[in-house]
């Protein structure tokens, strides 16, 4: 499912942009200091229409068919914080199961059970994080779940291509796979992506940054921290 999650998230920085289709960038924009807060889903998922708000990414290994990744219609206890998260910034919790570390500043919306929060400042007018969930059919792991994740991900970007991949393991024990890549969905330009998965027994959970190629180098350092913080339950 990571795919269509990518998906909603390139969409939503698309409709931040110039009617033209050019990047509403503004020069005048850098990144914030690291004082002031800094860090898959299956081709062929929905993605929200035009015009509606939507929040917030080896060999081959196909894992047995889930069920449509879903918001529990009731509210679930967040999960246990992190150990630390960054200076000055809150922890947010979903009534998916989720928490993360955002900066209060960030335009925070839900919409179609997708949260969303666009990142103040940011490089370019549509850089968003968007976050959500994947019921599992049963404990695939983490290390199976991203191998699953990538092969999605090379379908619906052909052009994918990964720029880093590392695993942060909290001081709490808890594992979050990172991975930059970049591609092209179909419909939207040449996207640069930071996600965050973090997996349970039941659950997978995918923080999304979303941004241009060109503008990536510059946030990622400064968003990784937050997205890092992603627990679930």
């Amino acid at each position: 499912m990571v795919a269509a999650l990518v998906a909603v998230g390139a969409f939503a920085w698309t409709k931040q942009s110039n009617d033209d289709g050019s990047v509403a960038t503004d020069p005048s924009v850098t990144a914030p200091a690291a004082s002031s807060l800094p860090g898959t889903a299956v081709p062929g998922a929905t993605v929200p229409p035009s015009g509606s708000t939507v929040p917030a990414t080896g060999a081959t290994l196909t894992l047995p068919p889930a069920p449509p990744a879903t918001v529990p219609a009731v509210t679930v206890a967040p999960p246990p914080p992190p150990a630390s998260i960054p200076p000055g910034s809150v922890l947010a919790s979903d009534p998916a199961g989720w928490s993360m570390a955002v900066d209060p500043a960030w335009n925070d919306t839900t919409a179609d059970g997708v949260r969303t929060l666009f990142i103040t400042p940011g490089a370019t007018a549509g850089d968003n994080v968007n976050v959500s969930t994947e019921v599992l059919p049963s404990d695939v792991g983490i290390d199976a779940y991203i191998t699953a994740a990538i092969a999605n991900i090379q379908t619906a970007a052909p052009d994918f291509q990964i720029v880093t991949q590392r695993r942060e393991v909290g001081a709490d024990g808890v594992q979050v796979e990172v991975i930059t890549w970049v591609g092209t969905l179909s419909g939207l330009p040449k996207l640069s992506f930071l996600q965050s998965i973090m997996v349970s027994p039941t659950h997978a959970y995918i923080a999304t940054f979303t941004s241009t190629p060109e503008t990536m180098p510059t946030m990622a350092p400064f968003l990784e921290p937050f997205l890092v913080t992603l627990r679930g339950t």
